[in-house]
């Protein structure tokens, strides 16, 4: 009966703290902290989103402009709600999962986006005057 006594506390003892630690304990990996503005193309992609999770579909349209880095006209940015809201629909309250870029030139990036896994789009930003804009997004494979 003893035996099993001091088994049990034994058992018990060593799975309830970590006396030995074989290996190197895990580091956590550093993360890359984003400030949601339009001074890096990152940023201008997060604020895009964060106006879309909030289903604010015309402030998201402000960050959006032609490729030549012309303003859209009023009734141009009216007419581009329904594929904002396409976007929307698709990543809104989804989690960002990977993110790669890829540098065209010093004032023009290609953002590939993967949202919980399974969606992935791309958005393309431009520099200018000292703020980034987002100037085509859609599905890639």
């Amino acid at each position: 009966m003893k035996n099993w006594i001091f088994i049990l506390f034994l058992s018990l003892f060593n799975t309830g703290c970590e006396l030995i630690v074989i290996g190197t304990r895990a580091i956590p990996e550093t993360r890359e902290i984003v400030e949601y503005n339009q001074k890096s193309a990152l940023g201008t992609i997060y604020l895009f989103k964060a106006e879309l999770d909030s289903n604010n579909v015309p402030a998201a349209s402000n960050f959006i402009r032609k490729s030549d880095g012309d303003k859209y006209l009023a009734i141009e940015r009216y007419e581009r709600f329904y594929d904002i809201h396409r976007v929307r629909r698709m990543i809104s309250s989804h989690e960002i999962t990977d993110i790669r870029f890829d540098s065209l030139r010093n004032d023009m990036l290609v953002y590939k986006l993967e949202f919980n896994f399974r969606r992935k789009l791309y958005f393309n930003a431009l520099k200018i005057d000292n703020d980034w804009y987002i100037t085509d997004m859609g599905n890639y494979e």
